[in-house]
């Protein structure tokens, strides 16, 4: 269980404006210090910064601010921005918990996991009784599993709709996707998958804004609209979500709610290959050419993404030979785009 992007950083908003915020961490105060310093970890508002947040959390955390205790340990235990120091993160932590901060104690759960097992589900439980969102599907896990707790479903389902409802965005997605199917003891229940979903995209989360643009593109859940779609996937593939930057790169090669645009579509395409191993570009192809219907522009062009010059030897032979499997099944429209995308690539080399 000890992964690290399951510690919790915890953010202070308030009334200021971006302007303002600058000022009043300049002037020393540890709320927009502590606000600052998230939106420079997130890329919210300003460029994504993780060096400019380690040094706001910090400076927060030397005034004694629980809040910025807990993000600074955080941030040394991550070594994001900082070398990482789970050992001086352990000891930022435990301050924060010191003055009664819930979230550094289910933080000091995650890393103390190997150390100490039991010490570690005690804080967890601890941090989940007091309403920490991460450390209640945290407890759904441990119980659904049954390794370190009394196996209990009903009990675990409990503390994964807890864990949704106080923003913790893993299990709303989670959740979400256990809504659209119907399985973990929940029903099929499209409208509250996408409610669920829309919780986490408002958090800024790339995959559920993809997640959610989906259902608004297939109208399942919430009625169709294609616009709020290509608005979701946008913002998604803003953050470098590779499915998102497919879609966009597709919708571009055929207009779909968008202009027809080759060029931008190379792009998306582009962003995805960076975002994508050549392996999981291949994988994407196989899974479009072979699935019913086929989509043969999409295996295409994750064919020729797999293929990419500096990709392993392997993945160029499979996916050029994947591409010869495929063009003699596409209709003369579809070679056109397909070979209109591959020139767009080129030119923009």
């Amino acid at each position: 269980m000890t992964d690290l992007r399951m510690l919790m950083l915890v953010d202070i908003t308030g009334e200021l404006d971006l302007q303002q915020l600058l000022e009043q961490s300049e002037a020393g105060n540890p709320d927009a210090q502590i606000h600052l310093a998230h939106l420079y970890w997130a890329g919210k508002e300003v460029p994504e910064d993780k060096d400019r947040a380690a040094e706001w959390y910090r400076r927060a955390a030397d005034q004694g601010h629980s809040v910025a205790q807990n993000n600074w340990g955080v941030v040394l235990a991550a070594g994001s921005g900082i070398p990482m120091d789970k050992a001086e993160a352990r000891r930022w932590l435990q301050l924060a918990m010191d003055q009664g901060l819930p979230a550094a104690e289910y933080n000091l759960g995650v890393l103390s996991w190997e150390d100490d097992r039991q010490q570690a589900v005690q804080r967890i439980r601890s941090a989940a009784e007091a309403g920490v969102g991460f450390a209640e599907y945290a407890m759904s896990n441990l119980l659904a599993s049954g390794e370190d707790l009394p196996k209990d479903p009903s009990e675990a389902l409990k503390w994964f709709q807890r864990a949704a409802a106080h923003n913790c965005y893993v299990a709303q997605i989670d959740l979400a996707q256990h809504y659209e199917v119907g399985v973990g003891g929940v029903p099929e229940d499209q409208q509250e998958a996408a409610r669920l979903y829309r919780m986490a995209a408002d958090q800024g989360i790339a995959g559920a804004q993809y997640l959610l643009a989906k259902m608004y593109e297939e109208g399942r859940g919430v009625l169709l609209d294609e616009d709020e779609a290509v608005r979701l996937m946008q913002a998604s593939a803003a953050q470098g979500d590779e499915q998102a930057q497919f879609e966009l790169g597709i919708r571009h090669t055929y207009g779909k709610g968008v202009e027809q645009d080759y060029d931008k579509a190379v792009e998306y395409f582009r962003g995805a290959a960076e975002n994508a191993t050549p392996l999981e570009c291949l994988a994407f192809g196989l899974t479009r050419f072979n699935r019913e219907p086929s989509d043969y522009i999409q295996a295409h062009v994750w064919f020729s993404l797999a293929s990419r010059p500096g990709a392993p030897p392997r993945c160029i032979e499979r996916g050029l030979e994947q591409i010869q499997k495929l063009i003699p099944k596409m209709s003369p429209e579809q070679q056109v785009a397909a070979r209109a995308i591959t020139q767009a690539w080129k030119r923009s080399e």
